[in-house]
C-alpha cells in the first residue's frame, strides 16, 4: 500500500542518514559528499511523494511532483544558480519590452496558482449563494457567472503584468469593451430586476 511504500522510504532515508553520520566519523570525506547528495535527494523525493499525494487531481500532483522534484535536485546538486541565469539569458523581445524564459516560467506558474485560487473562490460564493432564499435561481446564476468571470480576468491581468506587459496600451481597448458590455447587458438587467 501507498502508506507501506511511504514508511518503508522513511526508514531508508533515517538509515543512510545514520550511514552518513558514521562514514562523516571516519573522515571519508568524498565518500560522505556523494551519501550527503544522495541521502539529500532521496529525503526530497519521499517528502515530494508525500505532499504531492494530498493533491487529488493526479495531473496537478504529478506537474507539482516534477516541478519540485527537479527544483530540489537543480538545488541540491548545485545547479539551480546557474540554470535560473541560463534561463534570464534566454530573452524574447516584444517591443520594448524584455521577457525571458524565467518570466514566462514564473507568469505560468502565478497563473496557475491565481487561476486555481480564483475558480476555487468562485465556486465558494457560488454555493454561499445557493443558499439564500432571497435571490432568485436566475440570479443566482448570473452572479456566479459574473463573479467567476470578474475573478478569471483578474487572475490573468496579474499574471501577465509579472510578466512585465504594460496594460495602459490596451486601456482605450478595454475601456470600449465595457462600454459594450455594459450596453449588451442592460436588456439582461433590466429583465432580473424585473
Amino acid at each position: 500500500s501507498v502508506i507501506d511504500d511511504q514508511l518503508f522510504g522513511i526508514v531508508f532515508v533515517l538509515l543512510l542518514w545514520l550511514t552518513i553520520g558514521i562514514v562523516i566519523q571516519i573522515q571519508a570525506s568524498i565518500a560522505s559528499d556523494l551519501l550527503r547528495i544522495f541521502a539529500s535527494l532521496i529525503s526530497a523525493w519521499i517528502l515530494i511523494k508525500i505532499s504531492s499525494s494530498l493533491i487529488a487531481n493526479p495531473f496537478i500532483a504529478n506537474l507539482f511532483a516534477a516541478l519540485a522534484w527537479t527544483i530540489a535536485a537543480l538545488n541540491i546538486v548545485g545547479l539551480l544558480g546557474p540554470a535560473i541565469d541560463a534561463l534570464d539569458s534566454v530573452t524574447l523581445p516584444l517591443g520594448q519590452t524584455r521577457i525571458t524564459l524565467l518570466t514566462i516560467i514564473n507568469g505560468a506558474i502565478l497563473l496557475g496558482i491565481l487561476m486555481w485560487s480564483a475558480l476555487a473562490v468562485s465556486r465558494f460564493i457560488e454555493s454561499r449563494l445557493a443558499q439564500v432564499a432571497a435571490i432568485t435561481p436566475r440570479a443566482r446564476v448570473l452572479i456566479g457567472k459574473t463573479i467567476r468571470f470578474v475573478m478569471i480576468v483578474v487572475a490573468v491581468t496579474v499574471a501577465l503584468s509579472s510578466v512585465g506587459i504594460n496594460f495602459a496600451a490596451l486601456a482605450v481597448f478595454t475601456g470600449a469593451v465595457g462600454v459594450g458590455i455594459g450596453i449588451g447587458l442592460q436588456k439582461q438587467v433590466s429583465n432580473l430586476i424585473s
